[in-house]
């Protein structure tokens, strides 16, 4: 069976947090706020949408990767299921 696969563009919201499962595996989450951007014709100005909110987990090497790389304000492009 195959996952569908997302990809969101938005702000990393959160402080990442590096954890390890049970057995060592690095595990870094942090929250995602992404709003839709349109353009406004009436006022000639692009406007935010309604945000919303994802949790984001990465694992392995990419977790250790996520800690030490992106703080909480980044852009980021996530890309997972």
């Amino acid at each position: 069976m195959h996952a569908s696969t997302s990809i969101v563009t938005g702000n990393v919201a959160t402080d990442i947090k590096l954890t390890a499962t049970a057995d060592g595996i690095p595990v870094a989450s942090f929250r995602l706020a992404a709003s839709e951007r349109k353009y406004d014709k009436e006022s000639g100005r692009w406007v935010d949408g309604q945000v919303t909110w994802y949790s984001v987990s990465c694992w392995r090497h990419l977790a250790e990767n996520v800690s030490t790389s992106i703080r909480k304000g980044d852009p980021v492009v996530v890309v997972g299921r």
